[in-house]
């Protein structure tokens, strides 16, 4: 292309010049007073619709390196549980030899779970992280107009135009939509962060508590009726979890902002804080909404989870006869493996189908509640990276 050739009207450089801007911005709509604008499930279903084959293809990618990695980890956790799976077997073996009944020690077993139980969370939060990366930058490329499905991926929305030019002169920081891997290793880290401290942050209010309402009830039951004290003991918990499902919403966002804008985890969390639980430019408040979202979300997965467990409850059976044929006659080590295919079946395949989705969903709301802050903010530039002001803007994809 000639760079002296001026651009055609409504075109914008390096950003998909054959698409008028007034046709990109019409396919995102923000939220506006007169609500004449469409939902915001149809704007998530309308980038599903375009962005399907990238969305999928990452999708599997993510489920078959987290698939991959997870059975890596499990046959480590097998031969370190090896031992006790060995000891038990043979303290079968000689109780059925002296006609005794026998109970098998199990507590090495769960000690080896306990141990390798925070590398599978740790999987599962960069696997989630991944997918709410790959996410935010279709719906960067969607907003910025990118073609619809022509073929080519993040990777290859993020080497073209304008993100070849920063990756050329280095002046600017890897965003969303560039290819660079170095930005991109960056950046799936920074929500990685922000998944663990998120996590963190509603973790440990959580348990506490529980644990608090737990003693109150063990307090309070013993000296109230009877009808009552069963009150308590329902209603204690459930008053214990309030506040850290609370907290828990109000940080929601969080990853997304990670993910769309590359603030740091606290700057995350805070951003995420101020956009549920403030007014939006219509005068409503946006965590009823994300709340219902999430407990659709949450039990859709859910859902998926014991429908697809049940269906491959089939497997349980042909797995412990190939552990019995091909590994070893250890009983119990094929029990073990039976029980753990119909679950790690379910898991992969409602990780697969809910995550995407569910980080579809929420990358598409952070856009809209981030233009719809800007539109209503007044005057004045925010300072990138601190919660309550905008965010900086997105590199062209």
């Amino acid at each position: 292309m000639d760079p002296t050739r001026r651009p055609e009207s409504g075109a914008v450089p390096g950003n998909n010049p054959q698409r008028p801007a007034a046709d990109r911005t019409a396919r995102w709509p923000v939220p506006s007073r007169d609500g004449t604008q469409p939902g915001l499930l149809v704007c998530s279903f309308g980038v599903l619709r375009r962005r399907w084959r990238v969305l999928l293809r990452e999708a599997f990618r993510v489920a078959g390196w987290c698939l991959l990695a997870a059975l890596t980890l499990t046959v480590v956790a097998f031969l370190l549980a090896w031992p006790s799976f060995s000891d038990m077997w043979e303290g079968a073996l000689t109780a059925r030899r002296m006609e005794d009944s026998y109970t098998p020690d199990g507590s090495g077993v769960w000690l080896v779970l306990l141990l390798t139980l925070p590398l599978y969370l740790l999987l599962l939060g960069l696997g989630r992280a991944a997918s709410q990366l790959v996410c935010a930058r279709a719906v960067a490329t969607d907003l910025a107009g990118g073609p619809d499905d022509a073929g080519g991926g993040p990777d290859d929305a993020g080497a073209s135009g304008a993100g070849r030019g920063r990756a050329r002169t280095g002046g600017a920081r890897p965003g969303v939509g560039d290819g660079a891997g170095d930005g991109q290793r960056a950046r799936l880290a920074l929500v990685g962060r922000t998944h663990v401290l998120r996590g963190v942050s509603v973790g440990i209010p959580l348990v506490c508590g529980l644990l608090i309402s737990l003693a109150l009830a063990s307090t309070v039951a013993p000296v109230v009726p009877d009808p009552v004290s069963g009150a308590v003991w329902v209603f204690a918990p459930v008053l214990g979890v309030l506040p850290a499902l609370a907290l828990g919403l109000g940080l929601l966002l969080a990853p997304a902002a990670a993910a769309t804008d590359g603030l740091a985890p606290v700057d995350a969390l805070h951003r995420s804080w101020s956009l549920v639980w403030r007014r939006t430019a219509r005068g409503g408040t946006v965590w009823p909404r994300l709340g219902a979202l999430a407990l659709s979300l949450g039990l859709l997965t859910a859902g998926l989870l014991l429908v697809v467990r049940e269906l491959a409850g089939a497997s349980r059976d042909g797995v412990r006869s190939a552990v019995l044929s091909l590994v070893t006659e250890n009983t119990y080590v094929a029990d073990a493996a039976g029980a753990l295919a119909p679950l790690a079946v379910a898991l992969t395949v409602s990780a697969a189908v809910t995550l995407p989705l569910a980080h579809l969903v929420l990358a598409v709301l952070y856009r809209r509640l981030g233009a719809d802050g800007r539109s209503t903010a007044g005057a004045g530039p925010g300072t990138p990276g601190r919660a309550g002001s905008a965010p900086p803007p997105v590199p062209p994809v």
